[in-house]
């Protein structure tokens, strides 16, 4: 080869070789995204790769380069051979630290697209459990009243609500290896990107103590229905005893008012009360109308038994009562043909005037 091709061989190789080193810095320095993601992450690192492929075919240029530098440098006087190499230096220096850079960022970028990946997967896993989650507990969460359930069905209720509760804490302490994931990703981002990495995390973590809160505070609910249920049990016993006691009261010999004052109205009420705000079983509902029934009779036979005895006391129908003693009824004054004359009202007049009495005015009587 003679001295004018080795000349026209180093200059075209030395464009060659200068060029690919400017398009690797140029794109060295804009490749980098303005946010960082798993996606962007991935274009990064595909990028960079693209770069190196270019550069290694740019390996023919620069050996082609040195070639013809070292065989310049042996024909050429020593004043030019000093120059060609210091412009040979000065391009491999060049050339070998710009493949230098685009290994390492091509490193950086692949640890950063791996760090992505464990991320999201970490993250999306924990987040389907969540969304998996919360589409459990929408029935669950739904408004509850009295009405919507015996008590059988709210303790069934109140069962599923605390194993969901623990659940969703078993998910938070799930979420530990996705905060370390995320931890290890911010290191190696921009503050922007790393904020929003643990905005995601903080997020999610806030829509699982969210759903905890709200889980207990319906199991609270739902324990307040059964206790509701609990009072009724209770009132619906102590009502059945009293009234036990005010039928044997009833059935003795000589029953006075004080038999039938345990009988009390506002235990009855209590009842009515909350068996009206309850969902009842078949069961229960029989048995609060069979005691309303059985108050009802027992009621009745009690006034009956009060008006009974007021109208023997009054009437002087008592055993052993002397008859001159008999209270009459008070006379009445009446007027015939403009004269007024004395008359007896019946006795059967003064007792239907004692029975027409309301109960409650025979049951005032009674001493609480």
């Amino acid at each position: 080869m003679s001295r004018r091709q080795l000349w026209t061989t180093y200059r075209d190789s030395f464009k060659e070789v200068n060029g690919n080193v400017v398009r690797a810095r140029y794109t060295l320095e804009h490749c980098s995204p303005l946010s960082s993601s798993l996606e962007t992450s991935r274009l990064l690192v595909d990028k960079l790769q693209a770069l190196q492929d270019t550069m290694e075919c740019g390996e023919e240029s620069w050996r082609r380069f040195l070639e013809a530098s070292r065989r310049l440098q042996e024909e050429c006087c020593p004043p030019l051979k000093g120059q060609l190499e210091e412009e040979s230096r000065h391009t491999e220096r060049r050339w070998t630290g710009v493949n230098q850079d685009v290994l390492e960022r091509l490193c950086s970028a692949g640890e950063e697209r791996l760090l992505w990946q464990q991320f999201c997967a970490v993250y999306s896993s924990c987040r389907v459990e969540v969304r998996d989650a919360e589409d459990g507990c929408r029935q669950v969460l739904t408004e509850t009243s009295a009405k919507d359930g015996t008590r059988d069905q709210l303790q069934v209720r109140l069962r599923i609500t605390q194993d969901l509760a623990n659940n969703v804490k078993m998910l938070q302490e799930g979420l530990q290896p996705v905060c370390e994931a995320a931890d290890k990703l911010a290191r190696r981002l921009d503050p922007s990107s790393s904020a929003a990495v643990q905005s995601d995390v903080q997020h999610l973590s806030g829509r699982m103590s969210f759903l905890v809160e709200l889980l207990s505070l319906k199991a609270q609910e739902i324990q307040g229905l059964l206790e509701q249920h609990q009072d009724f049990q209770r009132h619906t016993e102590s009502l059945e005893m009293v009234l036990s006691r005010s039928e044997e009261a009833l059935r003795s010999a000589v029953p006075g008012p004080e038999a039938v004052e345990q009988a009390r109205t506002e235990m009855v009420q209590t009842v009515k009360r909350l068996s009206a705000g309850l969902a009842l079983s078949e069961t229960e509902h029989c048995r609060v109308q069979e005691l309303e029934l059985r108050w009802e009779r027992t009621r009745d036979t009690a006034w009956a038994r009060c008006r009974y005895s007021g109208v023997t006391d009054s009437g002087g129908a008592g055993v052993g009562q002397d008859r001159s003693t008999e209270v009459r009824p008070p006379p009445v004054v009446a007027q015939s043909g403009g004269a007024e004359r004395l008359t007896t009202a019946p006795t059967s007049e003064v007792t239907a005037s004692c029975c027409a009495e309301s109960p409650e005015a025979g049951l005032n009587g009674l001493t609480v």
